[in-house]
């Protein structure tokens, strides 16, 4: 055949671009949060109507489970001792297992109480906003206040895949331009790398439309 190579080579380039493709990005936003985790988050988003950070989020949902346990803890202590204080004081004994399990309520109560004040400042980042999607996804928790989130995820997705595309064309271009013996050739190849450069600007340029409407329309 006499095109043989060059359709093989076609072939390769189209397998690689949709394997990478595939590896990199999705068409529905996925989430590597716990149902408890996603429930948090979804919750803080119908509450305030932004985007929380996934990272704030879970550390203050640690501080509260352990807030819980630091009280539990310490009302049986109450209750054999009088005071929580009494485990520090020595009012018990060191081996008690009421002592151990409020020392141990008391020291996590304090870590998580650290990683809340460390993150009080954090600002969402564009992941929170695809674990947020995931969560909604998952749990079947989909509101109006998500589409415009959605449809900058799709924006993004479609852009990543026209780029992909976009690439493709330039390398078959590129090779039709250097390798072509005939003139026809050379020229074909220059048009295809013409027209993906076009394409891909074109794709941006509605990329940068779509979200700044889409920040009007949330801010």
């Amino acid at each position: 055949m006499k095109y043989k190579k060059q359709i093989f080579a076609v072939a390769i380039l189209m397998v690689l671009s949709v394997q990478t493709a595939y590896a990199q990005f999705s068409i529905l936003p996925k989430t590597d949060l716990k149902e408890k985790e996603c429930t948090e988050i979804l919750n803080k988003f119908e509450v305030d109507g932004v985007i929380p950070s996934v990272d704030k989020t879970t550390a203050e949902s640690a501080h509260n489970e352990a807030s819980k346990s630091y009280e539990e803890a310490a009302s049986k202590v109450f209750d054999e001792a009088g005071s929580p204080k009494e485990c520090e004081a020595g009012g018990l004994h060191e081996g008690s297992q009421v002592c151990q399990d409020y020392l141990a309520a008391e020291k996590a109560y304090d870590e998580t109480q650290t990683a809340v004040n460390e993150t009080a400042d954090l600002k969402p980042e564009p992941n929170d906003r695809d674990r947020l999607l995931g969560c909604a996804i998952t749990s079947g928790r989909i509101s109006l206040r998500m589409i415009p989130f959605f449809v900058t995820y799709i924006a993004n997705f479609l852009l990543a895949m026209s780029g992909l595309i976009a690439t493709l064309f330039v390398v078959v271009g590129g090779y039709y331009y250097i390798y072509g013996g005939l003139t026809d050739q050379k020229e074909k190849g220059k048009k295809t790398i013409i027209n993906a450069l076009w394409g891909i600007s074109l794709a941006s340029l509605s990329w940068v439309l779509i979200n700044i409407i889409l920040a009007a329309l949330t801010s």
